[in-house]
């Protein structure tokens, strides 16, 4: 039994590792898909992780992930935008200089 509590921390530190790989991949596409859709910039091709919390729903626990990017209008700006995820959903995206939120 007391070898059992360490495989099991190991493998869910590896388990959010992963999940948290992923989503960041998801983030990453979600922002290029909605640049290329508004005829926007997306600057440095990645997002930021700003934020991550847990959430509770219907007695489920889940990661919420908010990611930030950067994008340009017209090649010389940066204008922030966010996304966030709750898992593998997408709550809410924000484009800051657009005043527009995709649910």
């Amino acid at each position: 039994m007391s070898s059992f509590f360490p495989l099991l921390l190991l493998a869910s530190i590896i388990i959010v590792w992963y999940q948290s790989v992923t989503s960041r991949e998801q983030a990453i596409q979600l922002g290029k898909r909605l640049c290329a859709e508004r005829e926007l910039q997306l600057l440095d091709d990645t997002v930021a992780l700003s934020s991550i919390r847990p959430r509770w729903i219907n007695f489920n626990i889940y990661l919420e992930r908010i990611y930030r990017f950067e994008y340009s209008l017209e090649g010389d700006d940066r204008e922030g935008g966010q996304i966030c995820l709750l898992g593998r959903q997408v709550l809410w995206i924000h484009l800051e200089n657009q005043r527009t939120w995709y649910n």
